[in-house]
């Protein structure tokens, strides 16, 4: 009798982890056929040569809403290690996360665009960044990378010296394990 039970108990976990195997892959399927929603840990690198920058580690989360003509879209929220350090003086500067916007281009293909502040210790505003990349998901839908553009400007309207350039990305979906 208790081997009966042990075997049935065997058989039914069996059973759950192969359900849940299966909701898993459904999940990373519908994830890229729908987009990026979640949170996504990053890196920044520089697309020039020589490097223009050390890598840079980020934090993603989208959010999805519904767009015009079945367009998948959303918003976004960004936060890099640029952000969390302080610009020395005399320039003291403190940079805000990036806040942005993310839409479906094509098959597995994005585009994201983001602003961030830096704000002077009196709080006025010190620069503006602007950033656009251009990522694919892959097709298990945990994955992104891509290319795209910086471009810090001063309050004033001029370029920040050396704040303008080309990027890459690379993304992992933050998940439970």
């Amino acid at each position: 009798m208790n081997s009966k039970r042990i075997f049935l108990a065997l058989v039914f976990v069996a059973a759950l982890a192969q359900q849940s195997t299966i909701t898993s892959a459904q999940s990373r399927v519908q994830r890229a056929i729908v987009g990026l929603p979640g949170s996504w840990r990053a890196t920044f690198t520089s697309a020039e040569n020589p490097p223009q920058f050390a890598p840079i580690p980020a934090l993603f989360t989208f959010t999805e809403k519904p767009g015009e003509h079945g367009v998948t879209e959303g918003t976004l929220v960004e936060t890099d290690a640029g952000e969390l350090v302080p610009t020395p003086p005399p320039n003291q500067a403190f940079g805000s996360p990036g806040h942005g916007v993310w839409r479906k281009i094509g098959n597995r293909k994005y585009e994201i665009k983001f602003l961030t502040i830096a704000v002077n210790p009196d709080g006025s505003l010190a620069a503006t960044g602007r950033i656009r990349l251009t990522v694919e998901l892959n097709e298990e839908g945990d994955r992104f990378e891509g290319e795209g553009t910086f471009k810090f400007i001063f309050a004033d309207g001029t370029v920040v010296p050396g704040g303008s350039g080309n990027e890459k990305i690379r993304a992992r979906l933050i998940e439970l394990e």
